[in-house]
């Protein structure tokens, strides 16, 4: 069913919990209702359900409705890349979780942990919590969840250059979740394993992984799903009709002032290099702008390298040739520091270009 199926009577049910003055039941709603605003990136909705729930959670005394309240505020501040504040929610939630024998939170607390590795560029970290996440998943009996946790195996292997891994982590998801039907799951899942392909020259498979995807996610009313495979999709095809597409989603997601869809970087970089590739520099940065801020600021290495590349680029079409040399630079260096073949190669792709301009 789509994700906005049950989002009405989840509202019904609140305001009942609040009428009765049960606050448990607040916290658990609250949690859920988070869960479905990120999915619909509608981040100021899932951020301040998320902070109503844990208040709820702290108010009612149950150490689950505690559990369910910090569930879904660690939810909102994934999504837009608050690393401190998902770490602190995650140090109080995993030993909450532990405690109460809950399997079903504890799989995500796993999981959900690699991206304080990530946004520090801690790959071994990253996989090991990813690993974690997996095991707990398979010890607790949610097969559905087994192929999101697969593909960001495949996912952390691209970032890493480990190409022919990442393939094959990303071709184990869709097996997956052809057992175990995931609608918005398999578009995160096209997304994950067409970049891995497009980046490696197989454009033709990337496509048709894109466009599987974004029909799954509009099927299920997943915005973020929509995103994640259209953004590519119009840079690998140069559709003005996806390009719009994608950008109207961007556009119309909901997201805190000062914040950025980490969690979906690579929208906003594959959004960026379609406006370059029609020629559209300024349309470009204005793209990349909220997530370069938020990936310097807290920061996200990973994110930060690919954005400086592609910001770096935008700026030499623009003829801004001393901040382009500045932007690609630090992009190549944050490369080579941190193992990120990927954007090396993007940073110095654009060397050429960069000379052209100041001939």
């Amino acid at each position: 069913m789509p994700i906005t199926y049950n989002e009405t009577n989840l509202e019904r049910g609140l305001l009942i919990a609040e009428s009765l003055g049960d606050r448990a039941s607040e916290a658990d709603l609250l949690s859920r209702l988070a869960v479905v605003a990120a999915y619909r990136l509608d981040y100021d909705r899932a951020l301040d359900y998320g902070l109503r729930g844990l208040a709820a959670g702290r108010a009612s005394g149950s150490e689950q409705a505690l559990a369910d309240g910090l569930d879904g505020l660690k939810t909102a501040y994934l999504g837009i890349g608050d690393a401190p504040a998902l770490s602190g929610v995650l140090a109080e939630l995993g030993p909450l979780v532990r405690r109460l024998g809950d399997p079903f939170r504890l799989q995500w607390v796993e999981f959900e942990s690699a991206f304080v590795c990530v946004a520090a560029a801690d790959w071994d970290g990253a996989a090991q919590a990813i690993q974690a996440g997996i095991e707990a998943n398979r010890r607790a009996g949610y097969p559905h969840f087994a192929s999101w946790y697969v593909a960001h195996l495949g996912w952390l292997a691209r970032l890493r250059g480990h190409d022919d891994e990442a393939v094959t982590h990303g071709r184990r998801a869709p097996v997956l979740i052809e057992q175990y039907p995931h609608p918005w799951g398999l578009a995160f899942g096209c997304a994950m394993l067409g970049t891995t392909l497009l980046l490696a020259g197989d454009g033709a498979e990337a496509i048709k992984l894109f466009e599987r995807g974004l029909v799954a996610a509009e099927e299920a009313g997943a915005e973020s799903g929509m995103l994640r495979c259209a953004a590519p999709l119009a840079a690998a095809t140069g559709s003005p009709v996806v390009l719009a597409q994608a950008s109207g989603l961007l556009e119309a997601a909901s997201i805190p002032d000062g914040a950025a869809w980490v969690l979906g970087d690579e929208a906003y970089l594959w959004l960026a290099r379609a406006w370059l590739g029609r020629g559209e520099p300024e349309r470009a940065r204005a793209v990349l702008a909220p997530l370069l801020a938020v990936a310097q600021r807290t920061p996200w290495i990973a994110t930060l390298a690919a954005a400086l590349a592609v910001d770096g680029r935008a700026l030499i079409k623009l003829g801004e040739r001393e901040s382009a040399a500045t932007m690609l630079r630090r992009a190549a260096e944050l490369a080579r520091e941190h193992g990120l073949p990927h954007v090396l190669r993007e940073a110095k792709s654009a060397q050429p270009g960069l000379r052209l301009a100041r001939a």
